[in-house]
C-alpha cells in the first residue's frame, strides 16, 4: 500500500468534512426569522400550516412530535427552506425553537395544544 495515499485520503476527507459544514452552517438572525416565519404560517389555515406545526413542534419535542417527511411537500418553496433553516438551526446551534422565539415558552405551548391531534403517543 502506498504510503502517501493515507495523508492525501484523510485531507480529502478533511476538506469535504470543511465544505459540508460551511454548506449546512446558519446565524442567530437567519434561524430566528425561518422559526418566526413557520410560526406565522403554523398558526394560519393554509395548506401548509400542519407540515410547519411539525417542522417546530419536532424541534420543540421530538419525543413527542414527529416531522412527515412528506408532509413537506405541502409547503411553498420559501417554506420548505424555512424548514431546513429549522433543523439546521437546531442541530447546529443547539437551541430548540421555542428558545430563539420571544415569549417562545407560551407560543409553542399553544402551537402544541392547536396542533394536539399530531402528537405521538409511541416512537
Amino acid at each position: 500500500m502506498d504510503k502517501k495515499a493515507i495523508p492525501d485520503a484523510v485531507v480529502e476527507f478533511m476538506q469535504e468534512s470543511e465544505f459540508l459544514h460551511s454548506q449546512m452552517s446558519i446565524s442567530m438572525p437567519d434561524y430566528q426569522a425561518a422559526v418566526t416565519r413557520l410560526l406565522d404560517l403554523a398558526n394560519n389555515d393554509f395548506g401548509g400550516s400542519s407540515a410547519a406545526a411539525q417542522v417546530l413542534l419536532s424541534c420543540y419535542d421530538g419525543g413527542s412530535w414527529h416531522l412527515n417527511v412528506m408532509d413537506l411537500g405541502s409547503l411553498d418553496l420559501l417554506h420548505i427552506q424555512d424548514a431546513f433553516l429549522v433543523m439546521r438551526g437546531w442541530l447546529f446551534l443547539r437551541e430548540r425553537p421555542d428558545e430563539v422565539v420571544e415569549g417562545g415558552d407560551s407560543i409553542f405551548r399553544n402551537l402544541a395544544e392547536r396542533w394536539d391531534f399530531l402528537r405521538v403517543e409511541n416512537r
